[in-house]
Parts: structure tokens; sequence; C-alpha cells
């Protein structure tokens, strides 16, 4: 972002007055730069335990996330159930209405695919997690904690209703420094709220 300055003088001097005089500065922005390139994995849990109103409102959080990503950086979508299925470069708007909950919860391998994705992909950028934290594939922690996010990445982990409570330690406890990188959990009600909360500033050019 460019900002000119602008400074104003109320007078050139005061005779009656402890206040010799006031400035005015004005900031102006001229020109503000979209964060682009970057790359943005959304992995969306679709087994049967995610049936009804938690699929619909992790679909409409995905939604939300997805439209408020700027132009010029690269979106990928990854569904899970018994198996897992990727997006690469889709759009939500016809991805998502034919979307069904079944199956088991392959979560590891969801993990593991969205990461590898993230790391081949050569950019910075963020992985969102919708789930309701009941992994059928891979139970116990350990591979979990084992599991590190990309460098340049963010992970993104986010529960609907609430739902990841007695589960989520398996997704807190994957990496060790997960505080440090920035990552962060929440559960979802309202999806607006959500997007608006884990979306970047499409102004901010940091790196995650």
């Amino acid at each position: 972002m460019t900002l000119s300055v602008r400074t104003e003088l109320s007078h050139s001097y005061s005779y009656d007055s402890k206040v010799d005089a006031v400035f005015k500065i004005t900031l102006v922005a001229e020109k503000q730069a979209e964060a682009k390139g970057f790359q943005h994995i959304i992995v969306l849990d679709t087994s049967h335990s995610m049936a009804g109103k938690k699929l619909e409102l992790a679909k409409k959080g995905a939604q939300e996330y997805w439209s408020r990503i700027p132009t010029g950086n690269k979106v990928s979508f990854i569904t899970f159930s018994d198996s897992v299925h990727t997006y690469p470069d889709t759009n939500l708007n016809t991805t998502l209405p034919g979307i069904k909950a079944t199956g088991m919860t392959a979560l590891y391998s969801a993990l593991t695919t969205a990461f590898d994705m993230a790391a081949k992909s050569g950019a910075s950028g963020w992985i969102l997690l919708l789930t309701d934290g009941h992994p059928t594939d891979v139970t116990k922690p350990e591979p979990y904690s084992a599991l590190k996010t990309p460098q340049g990445f963010k992970m993104i982990e986010s529960s609907t209703m609430s739902l990841m409570r007695t589960n989520s330690q398996l997704l807190c406890k994957r990496t060790p420094s997960a505080k440090s990188q920035g990552e962060t959990s929440q559960s979802i009600s309202n999806p607006q709220m959500f997007a608006s909360s884990t979306t970047p500033d499409p102004q901010s050019k940091s790196t995650p």
C-alpha cells in the first residue's frame, strides 16, 4: 500500500493562546496491492458423520472462504470419506452442490494428501480443514503428531457445531510448534463470521 501525507497549519502564529499552531496531517491511500500468488487448499470431510446440518454448515463455510480469495491465487479442493478426492483449480460454485455425506472418515489420508499438494505447489498459502473430528483410518494421536505443516503454509482447523470435543486432540497435537506457526482451530456456527476470521486479508502481501 502506498500512502501520501499532507500537512496543514491552522495559523501562522497565535497571539492570545498558549498553543502556537495546530497541525493537521492527512494520510491518503494511493494504491492497494492484493495478495496474489498464494495457494489455498480447502479440505472438506464428507463422511457419513457429517450428514445433515454439519455438512451444510461446512459447505457454506468453504463457499464463504473461497468467495473472499482475490483473483491471482490458486485454490484446490479436497474431499474425503472412504477415500480422498482432489479437485485442482476448481470452481466451488459448481463442485459443492453435488457433494453428499457418506462412508467412513479417511482424515489422515486427507491430511497427507493436502500436505503433499502444498509441498509440491512451490508457493506459500493456507490449508483449511473442515471436519467434525472423528477419523476412522488412523485413530491414534501419534501419527498426527508426526505430521508437519509444509514450509510456508498455515493450517486452519475448523470443526462444525463444536463437535470436535473429544477428538480435537488428534489435530491440536499434530505439531508441537502449532502455536508458533500461527495455526488456528475453531468451530463453525456462522459461516460468514468464520470466513471473515480465517480468510487472509486480501490487501496483505505478507506470507503465512
